[in-house]
């Protein structure tokens, strides 16, 4: 573990819309409007309540757990806009105070409601990771291994150095920043007001989003491992041995660690000593796992969708949705929401794995669909989508 000083700031490139310079200030907007019409010429727009389901970190919180805080569409919704993006979406947006935050070829704020482009940060090479937001501030790695903090308005807030490309997406607990890196030992890092505040070398790379609960952080490891890491000092408090690299994030609830192996196996450990309560194989490579209401939502890279009982690994039920999921699915309301390879974006019943409805937005689908202030947020290919009533 290592305590390294503040790396100071840098610069930014900072292009701008021509309508506004940002929506963000105006969270206190409680409702907005598209005004898209039918084929009657009716307005048929539900209002976008910017004031609910805000997602400001990766997998909805700290923990991971993949729960939304917003309404769900009962069938299936429609695309309100589009945005055409110059890299491929592979990063889950953030969306907070009715501003969507998205990666790729730097970072980019868009208007939640019409889609319109408010403010692009040219960082120094492509960042690829989930940003975060806290406190009016947006966070992002690049592949160059730097950490980006970016006000709200675009200005730079300050920027701090990894020692490899940085995938990881950031997570912020108590004003420090926790992400990790692909340098070859493998690190994970934390940053508080631009400076590092301690490095912890893994045995290899390591591009696992942190997950952060009980005082301590999760990551996988690229050899074939789970971390438990105190979130205060960086030393390790335990490490467990996988059969295959660890690549998504766990998830952390109930004094569990859950965690999706790419040898094909998800497992249960405890949140204290990393000791294995149960595992279950799922044949194909396992996304992330959504954690709700006692149950384990999981996809694979065969298209199968499975809840598991999260105490015991029993599974519920399980469906083929299509023929492949790479993203983590999303729980809102009763419901599971997932993208799939195939480039579509499907809702199914939690309790029984029903199907509830579908859209195929054209494009295999790299980045987790994200549900926020009643609307699902979703790269396909080079665009980036919102859809909704």
């Amino acid at each position: 573990m290592n305590k390294r000083p503040a790396s100071g700031t840098g610069h930014s490139v900072l292009r701008r819309s021509t309508r506004r310079q940002l929506l963000g200030a105006a969270a206190g907007a409680t409702a907005a409007l598209c005004g898209c019409l039918d084929d009657n010429g009716t307005d048929r727009t539900e209002p976008l309540d910017v004031s609910i389901g805000d997602v400001a970190t990766y997998r909805y919180g700290p923990q991971r757990r993949g729960v939304a805080d917003t309404t769900v569409p009962e069938t299936a919704p429609d695309e309100r806009w589009r945005l055409n993006t110059d890299w491929p979406v592979r990063a889950a947006p953030a969306v907070v105070g009715g501003v969507v935050y998205h990666c790729g070829n730097g970072l980019a704020a868009v208007d939640a409601v019409d889609g319109e482009r408010l403010w692009r940060v040219d960082t120094d090479g492509p960042s690829e990771t989930p940003p975060a937001v806290a406190d009016g501030v947006v966070f992002a790695g690049t592949h160059r291994g730097r950490l980006h903090a970016i006000n709200s308005d675009g200005t730079e807030h300050w920027t701090a150095s990894g020692n490899g490309r940085i995938d990881a997406a950031p997570v912020v607990v108590d004003g420090r920043v926790y992400t990790a890196s692909r340098a070859t030992d493998g690190e994970v890092y934390a940053f508080e007001a631009g400076g590092r505040e301690w490095t912890h070398e893994a045995v290899y790379r390591v591009n696992s989003p942190p997950a952060v609960a009980d005082g301590l952080v999760f990551v996988g490891g690229w050899e074939g491992a789970v971390y438990g890491i105190d979130a205060d000092s960086g030393e390790r408090q335990w490490r467990t041995a996988t059969d295959g690299p660890v690549l998504s994030s766990p998830a952390v609830a109930d004094g569990r660690v859950f965690a999706g192996g790419n040898d094909g196996v998800v497992r249960a450990l405890d949140v204290a000593d990393g000791d294995e309560r149960w595992q279950v194989e799922t044949a194909a490579t396992p996304t992330a796992p959504a954690v709700a209401d006692g149950s384990l939502y999981v996809g694979d890279a065969d298209g199968r969708l499975r809840r598991l009982d999260a105490a015991t690994g029993e599974e519920g039920w399980q469906v083929t949705v299509a023929s492949g999921i790479g993203v983590p699915p999303t729980v809102v309301e009763g419901t599971v929401v997932v993208g799939t390879t195939d480039g579509g974006v499907v809702a199914v019943d939690a309790a029984d794995g029903t199907e509830r409805w579908r859209v195929d937005t054209g494009e295999r689908i790299r980045s987790q669909p994200v549900l926020a202030a009643g609307r699902v947020f979703v790269g396909s290919g080079r665009r980036l989508l919102a859809l909704g009533k």
